[in-house]
């Protein structure tokens, strides 16, 4: 069964919750300064946002695992 797009939405909006805290927390614990953290968790956010649009849209380039390519697949063996 294929998720909703509303549980996609909310799966990423935690995930990306749980993962600034978590770099922020570690931040904070190595430089012991919450500004410092604070902007540390901002790039880190801009950075991987970017990072990840990339990664996506380079993934729907390639064939290899979508339903089209698994049927040419199945029908070529």
């Amino acid at each position: 069964m294929a998720d909703l797009r509303i549980r996609s939405i909310t799966k990423a909006i935690v995930f990306r919750i749980l993962s600034t805290i978590t770099t922020f927390t570690l931040a904070y614990v190595f430089t012991g300064k919450l500004a410092q953290s604070l902007v540390f968790v901002l790039f880190n956010a801009i950075i991987n946002t970017i990072l990840y649009f990339a990664h996506e849209r380079i993934w729907t380039k390639i064939k290899w695992g979508k339903k089209k390519w698994l049927k040419k697949k199945q029908k070529l063996t």
